[in-house]
């Protein structure tokens, strides 16, 4: 198998697993549980407060991580994170298996 190919095959097995994953993601929080959401943004309230920081900045991060705590959004970061760490993986594990000419080595 050349180099390309194995991060071909990595990156299709990366997006189908990232787009599996994610519907299910989505499907759970919109429909079945969503208090996921809320113990996620809790536990930023608090580790802000360790931090120590003003409660102005605490109401302007937490505004803006609202934004992206939404069950779309964690379908589609979900999704990207796959392909990047697909990415990775097809990179390495090709590097080490990679044969440029296969039919040479018989």
């Amino acid at each position: 198998m050349k180099f390309g190919q194995g991060v071909t095959i990595g990156m299709v097995i990366s997006t189908i697993a990232g787009v599996i994953s994610g519907i299910f993601s989505y499907i759970y929080i919109k429909y079945v549980d969503d208090s996921i959401i809320k113990i996620a943004m809790d536990k930023a309230y608090e580790s802000m407060e360790q931090k120590g920081m003003s409660d102005e900045e605490i109401n302007q991060a937490m505004s803006i991580t609202e934004k992206f705590m939404t069950p779309a959004m964690i379908l589609i970061m979900g999704v990207v994170f796959m392909l990047i760490f697909g990415l990775i993986i097809s990179l390495i594990v090709s590097a080490i298996t990679k044969k440029d000419n296969p039919e040479a080595a018989v």
